[in-house]
């Protein structure tokens, strides 16, 4: 497992002391950006870099800002990438069980490193339950994303 990790200026610090933490557990990270610390920096350029290098099913990101909302918006504009706004660990779980979110977006002036620590771990550790109801959901959001609905019922 690779993990791609990113933040503007808002998730600077954290993402800097997560990446610090995620080594020391021995995990490959690399720092899409930002990698100074730029006041007028956007997100997008980072979420974007980081959704760019995610080309393998085994890969993860870890997005960063303010509010963890824009980074979550800017992510889910690839069809590859599932992210969620990780606000609790029973719902980083379920989110990765269920959902197989291979993203989390982090909301820097919310949380602490702890908690950053506690929903990374949870994200990272957690694993797909691969049950036919929640392989049939993502099969259709696959379908929608590449212009096929012919196995929802969307009224495309």
């Amino acid at each position: 497992m690779r993990i791609y990790i990113a933040a503007d200026h808002r998730g600077f610090s954290l993402k800097s002391d997560l990446l610090h933490y995620l080594v020391s557990k021995k995990y490959v990270v690399k720092d899409v950006g930002n990698i100074k610390h730029d006041m007028h920096d956007d997100y997008t350029d980072f979420v974007f870099s980081l959704s760019e290098n995610m080309t393998s099913d085994t890969d993860r990101g870890i997005a960063i800002c303010g509010s963890g909302v824009g980074v979550c918006v800017a992510a889910n504009r690839y069809p590859h990438i599932r992210c969620a706004l990780g606000f609790d660990s029973q719902q980083i779980m379920n989110a990765r069980q269920e959902d197989n979110v291979n993203v989390l977006s982090l909301a820097a002036d919310f949380i602490s490193l702890e908690m950053a620590k506690n929903y990374t771990d949870t994200f990272l550790s957690a694993q797909f339950k691969n049950e036919e109801k929640y392989i049939r959901r993502l099969k259709k959001l696959n379908e929608y994303s590449h212009g096929n609905c012919s196995g929802c019922s969307c009224h495309h």
